[in-house]
C-alpha cells in the first residue's frame, strides 16, 4: 500500500494465510495494518509468541490463538491464529 507515492506497507498471502504484514515503522497506528488484513481473505497466521505487539494487532482485528507449535529451523515457538468469526 502507497501514500504520498512511497511504499508503506504491504501484505503477503498463501491462500487464506497471512505468510508476512509488513507497515514502516512512521506509518504504524494509523490503520494501515488492518486495512491490509481486511483487504484480504487472511484466515489464519502464525506469529512469534515473544512478539507480542503483533500479538496483540492480530487479536484487536479478530484472530484468536488456536494452538502453539515451535519452528523447527530456530527452535522459537509460534503462536498459530485464526480469524475468530462468533459475533
Amino acid at each position: 500500500m502507497a501514500e504520498n507515492g512511497q511504499l508503506q506497507g504491504f501484505i503477503s498471502m498463501l491462500g487464506t494465510e497471512v505468510a508476512a504484514l509488513f507497515v514502516h515503522p512512521f506509518s504504524q497506528r494509523m490503520g494501515l495494518g488492518g486495512r491490509l488484513l481486511a483487504s484480504e481473505r487472511a484466515r489464519n497466521l502464525e506469529v512469534l509468541e515473544a512478539n507480542l505487539p503483533a500479538r496483540a494487532f492480530y487479536e484487536k482485528h479478530g484472530f484468536r490463538q488456536t494452538h502453539s507449535r515451535i519452528h523447527e529451523e530456530t527452535g522459537q515457538r509460534l503462536c498459530c491464529l485464526a480469524l475468530d468469526d462468533t459475533p
